[in-house]
């Protein structure tokens, strides 16, 4: 992507090495070039695929019949979409948005993207978004001996979609855990 601040930008296709193409924004102050990504993140059920069954999916024999929850990337490389294991441990990512509805500035609620896309007008209600939450549930590597209870974790989006939280599945409650939460304000939005 090649932006001119105060003007326009432009998607173009540059080449891998040499200079990039101007796309018809000449180089001058102002001007940046920003390369263009696709990431989705999501929750994996295993680490390695490699010990399973299936290159593709997760199942019980993967990471050595021990299955490790992990934060996956589907990232763009050239012209496909690769999956990438990026940290191992975590069992749960969510999000909620805060949503400013009467113009002040302030956050007035916090909804799911499930919420503001059953809203009639989701693209406005999109609109109104100016901060984030993000919360993550880690979980250790190995098993605690001494260490066995049920567990219950409400995280950001819990509350929003009326759900009482995370609870620990039966026979995975010797892992200890720990919820981590950040909320970002999304800055071009309250400025």
């Amino acid at each position: 992507l090649r932006s001119a601040i105060g003007r326009r930008a432009v998607i173009g296709n540059a080449p891998s090495s040499g200079a990039l193409p101007t796309f018809g924004l000449p180089d001058e102050d102002g001007t940046i070039n920003y390369g263009y990504r696709v990431e989705i993140w999501f929750i994996r059920s295993c680490s390695d695929l490699a010990g399973g069954s299936s290159s593709t999916a997760c199942d019980s024999a993967d990471d050595d019949g021990e299955p490790i929850p992990t934060l996956t990337r589907l990232a763009l490389d050239g012209t496909q979409l690769r999956q990438q294991a990026m940290y191992t441990g975590i069992e749960q990512l969510q999000l909620e948005y805060g949503r400013d509805t009467n113009g002040d500035g302030m956050i007035d609620r916090l909804d799911t993207a499930s919420t503001i896309n059953a809203l009639t007008n989701a693209e406005g209600a999109w609109g109104t978004v100016i901060s984030a939450q993000v919360a993550l549930l880690s979980r250790s590597g190995q098993k605690d001996a001494t260490f066995e209870g049920s567990q219950q974790f409400v995280l950001a989006g819990d509350s929003g979609a009326g759900t009482s939280g995370f609870s620990v599945p039966t026979g995975q409650e010797s892992y200890l855990r720990k919820p981590y939460q950040v909320t970002a304000q999304i800055r071009n939005r309250v400025r």
